[in-house]
Order: C-alpha cells, then sequence, then structure tokens
C-alpha cells in the first residue's frame, strides 16, 4: 500500500504530462514528505498538473531542477506547496 510511503524518487523516469496525471489523481494519497521528480521533461503544463494534486499537500522537501518549468509552471507549484515546505529545489529551469 502505498499509505506509508514517505519519500518518493522518481528522478530520471521520462516523465511527463501524460504519466504524471495518472500518479497525480491517486485517491488517497500517500502522506509524503520527500519527492523528487529532478530531470523529468515535466515544463509548465506538467507543472500545474503537480500543482492540483493533493500529492504535494505534506511536503517538507520537493526537488524539480532540470524539469523545464517555467515562470508560470514555478508560481502554479509554489501556490499549491505547504507552508510547512523546508526545502525547494527549482535549479536548473527557465524560469526567468
Amino acid at each position: 500500500t502505498l499509505a506509508r510511503l514517505e519519500s518518493l524518487t522518481l528522478a530520471r523516469c521520462g516523465l511527463n504530462v501524460e504519466t504524471l496525471t495518472p500518479l497525480c489523481g491517486l485517491g488517497t494519497p500517500p502522506l509524503l514528505w520527500s519527492l523528487d521528480l529532478s530531470t523529468n521533461p515535466l515544463g509548465n503544463w506538467g507543472a500545474r498538473v503537480l500543482a492540483s494534486a493533493p500529492l504535494l499537500r505534506d511536503l517538507r522537501s520537493f526537488r524539480a531542477s532540470y524539469c523545464r518549468i517555467g515562470r508560470y509552471g514555478a508560481i502554479s507549484l509554489c501556490r499549491a506547496l505547504p507552508p510547512n515546505l523546508s526545502s525547494l529545489d527549482l535549479s536548473w529551469n527557465p524560469i526567468g
């Protein structure tokens, strides 16, 4: 069961909008504290899909470096991330 999952690393897995959508649509998301999606071509649209997912609600650490996330995707993510987030890595994205 995923309910007890605390850390998830999916770096360099080729995730994109199409493959990210099912992950974001989990009925009861795990209580994730750490999520690493680095080096996946998510782009702005993938960031927006992720921002609407309850998967982010309890994160303390989020990494999405090298994900081709632009300004609008970064804004969507930052609005959705919880206030108790202690680590955020959006490096090497064309945020501008």
